[in-house]
Formats: structure tokens, sequence, C-alpha cells
């Protein structure tokens, strides 16, 4: 099973690319909230990369210039809006937060994630509501059918016409990619997956892994 957030949107490079988790050391200031991270691609309107912070808080009150999506791998995180609804979000948890959200961000328990941007252009009538989607939620017995041999199932919690999110699984087997239209990020829960270049070269991911696959790859 994995979980991913893929953009509708040209990139240029056409090979898959791996972070490794251990690859994201945590450089911790214990005296205040302190973050560090590592980026894993980005071109003009794209990022994606690893973040940890320690516990704190501050406010954002600017609105957000991009989407951002991120999965929690560790620790605990709240958003807050300017009404003052908050929502807390946990290791498991993916998390949506679209262009032009502004609030509160709240480090309870020092956390890491994986995080993609997309820097896109306004979506008329978009909501700015965050989403938070727990793993539970999207048990396999909750997912619809995106495939047969192997069989495969997925569920889309968001899709602005920009960014989509959501989770997917895969029975054992093989299929032919296809040509990407979009650029993917996927953070890999279990499971193990073999992604094959057009080259023939190939690179083996596991759980914990996060892949990109750039538009166009096949």
């Amino acid at each position: 099973l994995c979980k991913g957030m893929r953009q509708r949107r040209r990139r240029r490079r056409s090979r898959l690319t791996l972070l490794d988790p251990e690859e994201a050391a945590e450089q911790i200031d214990a005296a205040a909230a302190a973050a560090e991270q590592i980026d894993l691609a980005s071109d003009a309107s794209f990022s994606c990369g690893s973040w940890v912070c320690t516990q704190g808080g501050w406010d954002s009150p600017n609105h957000k210039k991009t989407t951002e999506g991120f999965v929690v791998l560790s620790g605990a995180r709240a958003v807050t809006d300017p009404d003052g609804t908050r929502r807390d979000f946990r290791a498991g948890d993916v998390v949506v937060l679209s262009k032009g959200w502004y609030g509160r961000w709240d480090i309870t328990e020092q956390i890491h994630n994986v995080w993609i941007n997309d820097a896109h252009d306004d979506i008329p009538g978009a909501s700015t509501t965050p989403v938070v989607a727990s793993l539970a939620s999207f048990a396999p017995h909750m997912l619809e059918r995106a495939g047969t041999s192997p069989e495969r199932l997925a569920r889309t919690f968001l899709d602005n016409g920009r960014t989509r999110a959501g989770f997917w699984s895969c029975a054992p087997g093989s299929f032919p990619g296809g040509k990407g239209k979009t650029a993917e990020c996927v953070h890999i829960i279990c499971g193990t997956v073999f992604l094959t270049n057009e080259d023939g070269s190939a690179r083996r991911n596991c759980a914990s892994d996060t892949v990109v696959l750039a538009d166009g790859w096949t």
C-alpha cells in the first residue's frame, strides 16, 4: 500500500528518484523550535523533500503561495484556521494545505514528514480548507478498483484540478506503467516494488521509501 501526491504538470526529467529515510538527519536546536530539511526534487513550480521540526508554534498570517501536501512519518502537529478551527494530525496521516490557506502551526511532538509543493496558478472557487486523511480511513476494503491483472485499488481524497492526493494498493504482479502525464510523488507504506526504466535499469523500492516519477516516465 502506498500513498502519494500527484501533480498535473510538465517536468523535464523522466527518471525515477529515491529518497532514503535515513538521509533526513535530524539537526535540532533544543532551545527553540528548529527545522531542517532535505530537498528531493525541484524545478520552477514543483518541489519535494523531507522536513523535521522540534516542538514549537508560530503564526502564518500570509496566504500560502503553493498547495502543500505531506505524509507524517512521526510526531504530531496541528494547524489552526483564522476562525479558530484546529486540525490535529499524527504519524500515518496525509495532509493537504491548499494555496491561499493561512493560520497557525503548532508542533506538539517533534515531527518528521515528506512534503510536496505545487506552485500553480489560482484555481477559481477552490477551497482553502485543510484536508487531513488518516491511514485508518483508507483500509483496503474502502478503496475502489483501479485496475486488474494484477488487482489495483485506489481512492482519491483531494483533486483540485491541479494536485491530486490519495491512497493506492496493488496485489503482486507486473504491468506496464505507460508514459506519465503528471509528476508523481509516492511514499510507500508497506510492500516492495521494482520500477524499471525504459532503458531496462531498475530500482527496488521498499516500505518507508519515497519515490518521485517525473512527467514522461515510462
